[in-house]
Parts: structure tokens; sequence; C-alpha cells
């Protein structure tokens, strides 16, 4: 909500994203309380009112994220409630080395989505898939942690541009070092991913810790 604030003092939210930058007003920075930047490390939109993260368009996503040099200092981004995006918002994350997670499966901790025959949320592969990209690729990429929207969970509920990104992330996932925070059995006795993929063919990424990102295998005493 400091950020809304914040980009609201400067100038109205389609023009951020036309101009890519804006100078920040005065009242803009003592909003952003810009001398503790680490604050921004989680973007998290579960914190503020659900009725106002519903009513958020692109334009106000990416004025966001520009308002706080999101790829410089977001790590964590979860869009809870942002049921109106496409997905063109998350441009100022393109190329991001220090994100870490990004959670677009658009509903809050221990939420079930809106079934089918609700409104289905607007989020596009198309927007998407490029941006996702730029982040995979990158050289000194720091992502642990892809989280896809429910419409896209399923065998026949995404595209072949899709399937071919989530096989690269696994690619990239599976070079890692495996380093296991479950408590119950050495470094040695580590049973890793076991030779199953890090994404299943739901398309949700397994044995990684949601909350502190680490690698967990699937020994049962985990």
């Amino acid at each position: 909500s400091k950020a809304l604030f914040a980009v609201a003092l400067t100038a109205p939210s389609p023009t951020w994203c036309e101009r890519k930058r804006w100078p920040l007003s005065v009242a803009s920075r003592v909003v952003l309380d810009e001398g503790r930047p680490s604050q921004w490390e989680v973007l998290d939109f579960e914190d503020i009112d659900k009725s106002l993260a519903s009513k958020l368009t692109d334009d106000d996503l990416g004025a966001i994220l520009l308002c706080i040099d999101s790829v410089n200092r977001v790590k964590k981004l979860k869009l809870a409630g942002c049921n109106r995006i496409y997905g063109y918002g998350l441009e100022p994350l393109r190329g991001s080395l220090i994100l870490q997670q990004i959670d677009l499966s658009l509903v809050g901790r221990y939420e079930i989505p809106n079934p089918p025959i609700l409104t289905e949320p607007e989020i596009s592969e198309d927007a998407i898939i490029p941006i996702l990209w730029s982040i995979i690729e990158k050289d000194g990429r720091s992502l642990k942690q892809l989280q896809l929207p429910e419409k896209w969970c399923g065998y026949r509920n995404r595209s072949t541009a899709m399937n071919q990104l989530l096989r690269r992330y696994n690619t990239v996932l599976g070079s890692r070092e495996f380093s296991c925070v479950g408590g119950t059995h050495t470094t040695a006795e580590c049973f890793g991913t076991d030779g199953e993929d890090w994404i299943d063919s739901y398309g949700r990424q397994g044995f990684t810790c949601y909350e502190c990102l680490e690698s967990i295998c699937d020994d049962a005493a985990v």
C-alpha cells in the first residue's frame, strides 16, 4: 500500500509504464522510506486488502515495481488476489538476478483457488513466458521457486511454450547442488529428488520449502 501511495504521489500508473522511470517526488521518497531498501525484498500482495488487489491492473503493477526499483530489490514476489493482471506489469523484473521466488498462483497461503465456474484470472502465458525466460536464462540467476496459477496446472492446460520453459527450469534446478534442510539424516544419506523431476506433470514444483526456499528430499521422516 505504501508503494501504491508513492506511485500516486508521483504520476498516474499508465505514464510510469510508458516512461519506464519517473524521478520520485519528495513526498514519494518519504512514503517509501528509501533509507530502508530491504523492506522491499518481499512484495506480497496478500498484505493489502483483497478488494484493492483485485482491482490492480498491469499498469498499476508495473508502476509499483518501477517505483521501488524491483529488479534490484525484490527477492520474493507473491501476487495474491491480483486477478486482473495479464502479466505485462512484471516487465520491470525482466532479467532479475536477485529474484528467488515468484508466486503466480494469485491466491494467498492456504486459500483454495476459485472454481472454474467463477471468473477465471486474466493472467496470460504470452505475457509471462518471455519475462520468466529472461530470468531463468540469466547467468547468476537466483530463482529457486516458481508457483503457477491453477489454470496452468494440468496436463492439457499449458501451451507447448510453457512446457518448454518448465523443462528448462527443471534442468536449471537439477544442475544445482541439493542441500537438504531435513534434520533426520546426514547429507550422505539424503535422497535428493531420487530421480524425479523438480517440476511434476501438473506444473507444480517439489523438493523446495515454500517459506525458506531450501531443498527438501522425499525422506518420509523429514
